[in-house]
């Protein structure tokens, strides 16, 4: 390619400018961030926690899955269908164990299934569980 280096440079950086934004466009859709609730002691939906003691989590998962459950003793954190490669959120504060369901999507096959679950709380080192399994996933989590 014959020119000047300024136009060689100037190409360059709008092909590198191109792929950043389409990497971003195609990665923005594969781990959601869960929104956190509004502060007020407003209604939560079923994806929310309250800003008060929140534990920040991300979760990963080795393939794509039909439904993924999280709950945090009672509360349930997270029920969402068609999760690709994992989520993000936060977790309410409490002593409560922490369960895990997920039914792996139709056509998703494996000798062994896995889900990453780490969960970060303020001012202490992350901590995390990796479950696994031939089939779905169900299963408890004692936090330290």
């Amino acid at each position: 390619m014959r020119g000047s280096p300024l136009m060689r440079t100037l190409l360059i950086a709008v092909v590198v400018l191109l792929v950043g934004v389409a990497l971003h466009w195609h990665m923005a859709d594969k781990i959601p961030v869960l929104p956190s609730s509004e502060v007020g002691g407003q209604s939560e939906s079923r994806n929310q926690v309250s800003e008060r003691g929140k534990l920040p989590f991300e979760l990963t998962i080795s393939a794509e899955a039909k439904r993924v459950l999280l709950r945090r003793g009672e509360t349930t954190v997270v029920d969402e269908r068609h999760v690709v490669s994992g989520l993000r959120g936060n977790l309410p504060a409490g002593e409560e164990a922490i369960f895990l369901e997920i039914e792996w999507a139709d056509g998703a096959s494996a000798p062994r299934y896995f889900a990453k679950l780490r969960v970060d709380p303020p001012g202490r080192e992350s901590v995390e569980r990796v479950f696994d399994s031939a089939a779905g996933i169900e299963d408890l989590w004692e936090m330290p």
